[in-house]
C-alpha cells in the first residue's frame, strides 16, 4: 500500500488525492512466471489482437506517458510500467513528464507543461482527474476506431468501468481502464489484541463499526487512541448509495435535493462526534498521519493499492470490506478506475502504438502478473482474479479478497462538475465538523457553490 500522494489538483480538490495508500507496484515481468498457450496466429489467449509482426517489425517509436500527481518519478514509472512496456514492444522507447517542484515553491503544473510546447502521448489517471487533469485542456481523442481497426474486445473488460468512459466520453471512448482501486476498511491488529476487541469483518453494517469505533476510542498511558478514520473525498465519490453530484444534463447540484447526501454525510460524520476522536476537518494528510505514522487510529476506511515496500507495513494491518448500509446489505464500493487515455497530439504511427501499449496493459498476459503482485485487475476473468496476490509472501494470510466486493454499488454519474461539487462538500464538512454549522446547511452552502460554478463557467 502506498504512503501519502498529495496530487495537486485531481479533481480540483484543495488537498484531495494523496491518499496515503498509493502504490508502488512491483516491476512487471512479463507473464509472472505462467506458461500461456498460443494460438495459431502467436497470440497469447486472452491477449487483444495486432497487426502480425506489429513488435518485431516497426520503426522505433517513442510514447511520451503523464500522470496528474506530485508523488511520481520517472523511476517510480518505470517499475509500474515502463520496463514492462519496452521488454514486450523493444521498438518502443518510453518517455514521462509528470508534476515537478517548481523553483522557490510551488509545482510545475499541466498547464505549464502545455504552454512550454511539451508533446504528450498518453495521460493515465484514475476517473477522480479525468476532466481536471485531462478533458478540461481538450486533450481527449475518441479511439473507437483504434477499437474497431485491431478488433479489441471491451466486453473482457468490467462493464462499470467501460461504461463510465463511455458516459465521460459520451458514447466514445477515450481511454481504457487498467487497475481498480475500490474503498475497503484497513485496521491496525495490534491495537484490537492490545484492547481485546474482535476484528472488524467483512459484510459490517456502518453501525457496526461505529460501534467499534466507541469501544475503540480511548485514552490508555497517556496516549489518545482514535476508533475510525477516513478519506471523505474517496468515500464520497465511491459512495454506497450511488449518489450522484449533480445532474447528467443540466449539472444542477444535488448535494441538498437529494436525500441520499444527507445520509452519507450523517453516517461519517457521527464517527467524528464520538469524544475522543472529534477533528478539526477533512484534511486526509493528518488521516494518513494518524493511522500510518503515529499508529494511533484503529480503523480507516479508504482505498488501498499493495506494494511491500510500502511504510504502511510498519502497521500489523489487515482489511475487512467496506461497511455496508443497513438497507443496502451486501453492496460494497463504487469501482475507482484508472484509465491510460490516448491524448490528440498522438498521430499516425505514435497513435496506433500506444493503442496497442495500452490494449497489452488489459490483456489477460500483463493483467494476471500484475494480479499475482496485487494489482486489481479490470479484467473479467475468475483466473485473474483468484490469483489477485498469490506472488507477495507479505500478503500472506491477510484479507485480500475484502477489496473485491461481490456486488459493487452502481456507478454514479460523472461530468466536469463531480470533482468540484464533492470540493465544495468538503469545504462545507469542515465547518460542520468544527461544529460551525450542520449537515443541511452544509449540503445547502456546497449546492450554492457549485450553482456558482456551473453559472460561472456557461458566462464565459
Amino acid at each position: 500500500m502506498g504512503f501519502i500522494r498529495k496530487c495537486s489538483g485531481e479533481g480540483g480538490m484543495k488537498t484531495f488525492l494523496a491518499l496515503a495508500i498509493v502504490a508502488l507496484l512491483a516491476a512487471c515481468t512479463g507473464n509472472g512466471g505462467e506458461k500461456q498457450e498460443a494460438g495459431s496466429d502467436g497470440k497469447k489467449e486472452g491477449e487483444p489482437s495486432l497487426p502480425a509482426g506489429t513488435a518485431a517489425k516497426s520503426e522505433p517509436v517513442m510514447l511520451t506517458f503523464f500522470e496528474p500527481s506530485t508523488g511520481q518519478s520517472r523511476e517510480l514509472f518505470m517499475e509500474q510500467y515502463g520496463n514492462a512496456i519496452e521488454k514486450k514492444f523493444p521498438h518502443v522507447n518510453t518517455n514521462f513528464v509528470h508534476i515537478t517542484p517548481k523553483d522557490g515553491g510551488g509545482y510545475i503544473l499541466l498547464p505549464d507543461l502545455l504552454a512550454s510546447g511539451t508533446h504528450i502521448d498518453v495521460v493515465f489517471s484514475s476517473i477522480g482527474a479525468i476532466h481536471s487533469r485531462f478533458i478540461d485542456y481538450q486533450l481527449q481523442s475518441d479511439i473507437t476506431d483504434l477499437i474497431t481497426k485491431y478488433k479489441y474486445d471491451l466486453s473482457r473488460l468490467d462493464d462499470t468501468a467501460v461504461g463510465l468512459m463511455r458516459e465521460i466520453a459520451g458514447g466514445g471512448i477515450y481511454g481504457l481502464p487498467v487497475t481498480n482501486n475500490p474503498g475497503v476498511l484497513v485496521y491496525n491488529r495490534d491495537l484490537f489484541d492490545k484492547f481485546g476487541v474482535p476484528y472488524p469483518r467483512d459484510g459490517m453494517t456502518w453501525d457496526e463499526t461505529y460501534d467499534i469505533a466507541k469501544k475503540m476510542t480511548r485514552t490508555d498511558g497517556g496516549v489518545n487512541y482514535r476508533g475510525f478514520v477516513t478519506s471523505f473525498s474517496h468515500i464520497a465519490l465511491m459512495n454506497q448509495l450511488s449518489a450522484n453530484f449533480v445532474d447528467r444534463a443540466t449539472f444542477k447540484p444535488l448535494l441538498s435535493t437529494d436525500d441520499k447526501w444527507k445520509k452519507h454525510a450523517d453516517n461519517l460524520v457521527r464517527f467524528f462526534q464520538i469524544p475522543g476522536n472529534e477533528v478539526k476537518g477533512t484534511n486526509l494528510a493528518q488521516m494518513n498521519k494518524w493511522f500510518i505514522e503515529e499508529r494511533i487510529a484503529a480503523m480507516y476506511a479508504t482505498q488501498v493499492w499493495l506494494s511491500p515496500s510500502d511504510p504502511l507495513n510498519l502497521v500489523n494491518w489487515d482489511l475487512a470490506s467496506l461497511p455496508e448500509y443497513g438497507d443496502l446489505r451486501g453492496i460494497g464500493s463504487q469501482p475507482y478506475p484508472t484509465y491510460f487515455n490516448i491524448t490528440n497530439m498522438a498521430k499516425g504511427t505514435a497513435r496506433d502504438t500506444a493503442f496497442q501499449v495500452i490494449a497489452w496493459l488489459t490483456s489477460d498476459e500483463y493483467q494476471l502478473a500484475k494480479s499475482k503482485e496485487g494489482v486489481l485487475p479490470m479484467v473479467k476473468s475468475p483466473e485473474i482474479r483468484t490469483a489477485f496476490g498469490s506472488n507477495m509472501p507479505f500478503l500472506k494470510g491477510r484479507n485480500v479478497k475484502a477489496l473485491m466486493p461481490a456486488k459493487p454499488a452502481a456507478a454514479s454519474v460523472w461530468t466536469k462538475y463531480t470533482p468540484v461539487a464533492n470540493a465544495a462538500m468538503l469545504e462545507q464538512l469542515d465547518k460542520v465538523l468544527q461544529g460551525q454549522i450542520d449537515v443541511n446547511a452544509a449540503m445547502r452552502q456546497a449546492a450554492e457553490a457549485v450553482e456558482k460554478k456551473v453559472a460561472e463557467d456557461k458566462a464565459k
